[in-house]
C-alpha cells in the first residue's frame, strides 16, 4: 500500500507537470514574436527605421506628508540648492518650482538612439535565452510526470531526470545574462559585466539536491537488502 506521503508527491508531480506544460505554451509564443521580430529587423535596411528616445523626469516632494512646512527664504534656498548642486547623468535640471509645500524638479535625461539592427540584436540574444528556457522547462515537466508516477523519489529515472535539469539550467542563465548585457549596451552604450549570485546558488542547490536524492537511493538500497 502506498504511503501517504508518496501520494502527496506523486499529486505535486501532476499539477507541476501542468503548470509546466502552461509554461511551455507561453514560452513558445514569446519565442515566436522574438524569431519574427528578428527577421523582420534582419530583412530591412538598418537605416530603415532609427529609433529615438529622449528621456525626462518630474520629480515632486509633498513637504506636507512629513508635516514640515517651508519658508519663502528656505524654499528660495532649496531651490537655488538644487540649481546649482543637483546633476542628472547625461541630462540636467531644468526647473524648480516650489508651490504649496511641494518642490518639484524638471529634468532631462541621456538621448538613447538605436536601429534595427540593435533591435535585431536584442530580439536574437532574447530568443537564445527564451530556447534555453523552453528546454528547461521541458526538463522541468520531464522530472514533474517522473514524480507523478514514482513508488519513491528516490528511483533512478527521478534522480536522472533532476540531473538533467540541473545541467539545463546552467545555459538558461547564460544566455538570460548575454540578453541583460546585450540590451544594456543597446539601450545606455555601457557594457556592465556583474555577477548573478542567486542563479549561480541555485545550480549549485540543484546539483547538491541531485547528490542527496543519490545518497538516499543508496540508504534505500541498503534497507531493502536489509529487509
Amino acid at each position: 500500500m502506498r504511503s501517504e506521503t508518496i501520494e502527496r508527491i506523486n499529486k505535486f508531480g501532476k499539477v507541476g507537470n501542468i503548470v509546466a506544460l502552461i509554461a511551455k505554451v507561453i514560452c513558445i509564443v514569446g519565442l515566436v514574436g522574438c524569431l519574427i521580430a528578428t527577421i523582420v529587423c534582419t530583412v530591412f535596411p538598418e537605416n530603415f527605421v532609427d529609433i529615438k528616445i529622449d528621456t525626462a523626469a518630474e520629480v515632486a516632494v509633498d513637504m506636507n506628508v512629513i508635516d514640515v512646512k517651508l519658508s519663502d527664504d528656505v524654499a528660495s534656498k532649496i531651490a537655488s540648492e538644487i540649481t546649482e548642486n543637483v546633476s542628472v547623468d547625461g541630462g540636467e535640471v531644468t526647473s524648480v518650482v516650489i508651490e504649496n509645500n511641494t518642490i518639484t524638479l524638471d529634468t532631462t535625461g541621456e538621448n538613447i538612439s538605436f536601429s534595427l539592427k540593435d533591435v535585431a540584436g536584442i530580439t536574437l540574444a532574447a530568443t537564445a535565452t527564451l530556447v534555453a528556457m523552453l528546454v528547461t522547462l521541458f526538463f522541468i515537466g520531464a522530472l514533474c510526470k517522473a514524480f507523478a508516477k514514482c513508488e519513491t523519489p528516490f528511483e533512478e529515472n527521478v534522480i536522472r531526470k533532476m540531473n538533467n535539469l540541473a545541467i539545463s539550467v546552467i545555459p538558461m542563465v547564460v544566455f538570460s545574462y548575454v540578453t541583460e548585457v546585450v540590451a544594456n549596451y543597446v539601450m545606455s552604450g555601457d557594457v556592465n559585466l556583474s555577477i548573478d549570485f542567486t542563479a549561480i546558488l541555485v545550480i549549485l542547490v540543484l546539483f547538491m539536491l541531485v547528490h542527496i536524492f543519490k545518497y538516499g537511493a543508496v540508504l534505500q538500497q541498503e534497507s531493502d537488502e536489509t529487509l
